[in-house]
């Protein structure tokens, strides 16, 4: 890191000079404007207002038939969430239509990603949002959005009757979608802290954001296993109606920033486990057990939810 001095300008100015060549990769002129904010550190962070766009060199991925289709999607999954802008697919002479087929489940999988070349040596995908468009937080609120759906309709159909019309399989598939634009988003941020402060949101919110959207896709995964195996009856349905308040409750305490309702839920949940751990083995059925063990599972989210909110308040000094 470099030192340099502060000087004193008039009587109650102080400067000091930026490096020559960041202000020429940031295309910084005479009398152009930069924005000055002040980190929780006490360090300054200084943004270009109208710095020049930045190519990255796609990713490369050669599909040549050995490979296993799931480890090639895993890697296009980690190079999409590392905010990679750009992949290039090349397949191996005969394999064109695995590689369209393994393309565009991955496009359907994701946000943003689409194919803009097509030929039978190169598929070229490209991020096609603008990462603006779309804020963290409105992310995880839509995240929040659909996870409601899914515990709302897993306890629903522990009553009297299963709800129709609800496709949960696509609801779980919108929530995979969700957590890696969030997680990407997140990556994105760490690498580039001045595409934070265009969305006005600071690198330790991301993370809680970023926390809150993994504890909300685990929710709905056991949301789903409860929707699946089902096991219906009178107790299970009073215990999925109190997992069911302590995700509201938390998901509510995190978007108002409630820390005094963040340690109500946890206190709730501490005292469900204390007092419920035994309901397992009181005449429920092993399907009933399954779906007793998920229903645990989201009240405990919903209180690491709440726990992330209050390590986020602490590291805000509040």
């Amino acid at each position: 890191m470099e030192i340099r001095k502060v000087q004193k300008s008039g009587y109650s100015s102080f400067v000091v000079s930026l490096p020559a060549e960041w202000v020429k990769a940031q295309g910084i002129g005479k009398n152009a404007p930069v924005s000055v904010g002040q980190n929780p550190d006490g360090s300054l962070t200084i943004l270009a207002h109208a710095a020049p766009e930045k190519s990255e060199a796609p990713m490369v991925l050669r599909v040549s038939g050995k490979e296993k289709k799931s480890v090639l999607f895993r890697r296009m999954v980690a190079a999409y969430i590392a905010g990679c802008q750009g992949i290039d697919v090349l397949p191996a002479p005969g394999q064109f239509a695995s590689a369209l087929e393994l393309v565009s489940e991955y496009t359907a999988s994701t946000v943003s990603q689409e194919i803009v070349e097509e030929t039978e040596h190169k598929i070229s995908i490209k991020d096609v949002l603008n990462p603006a468009e779309l804020p963290m937080g409105k992310v995880v609120q839509r995240m929040h959005s659909v996870c409601r759906k899914m515990v709302d309709a897993a306890v629903a159909s522990l009553g009297s009757s299963k709800p129709s019309g609800l496709n949960m399989d696509i609801l779980e598939r919108d929530m995979d979608r969700l957590l890696w634009l969030a997680a990407r988003k997140h990556h994105m941020f760490l690498r580039f802290p001045s595409l934070a402060a265009i969305e006005g949101i600071s690198l330790s919110e991301s993370h809680l954001l970023f926390l809150t959207a993994r504890n909300m896709e685990r929710t709905g995964d056991h949301a789903l296993i409860v929707w699946k195996i089902g096991g219906a009856s009178g107790k299970l349905h009073e215990i999925g109606k109190f997992a069911e308040l302590q995700y509201s409750k938390a998901s509510r305490a995190l978007f108002e920033k409630d820390e005094a309702l963040a340690q109500q839920v946890i206190e709730e949940v501490l005292s469900f486990k204390e007092s419920g751990a035994g309901m397992k083995n009181s005449g429920l059925s092993a399907v009933q057990v399954s779906s007793f063990a998920s229903l645990r599972r989201i009240a405990e989210y919903s209180a690491g939810m709440c726990e992330n909110l209050i390590d986020y308040a602490a590291s805000q000094g509040r």
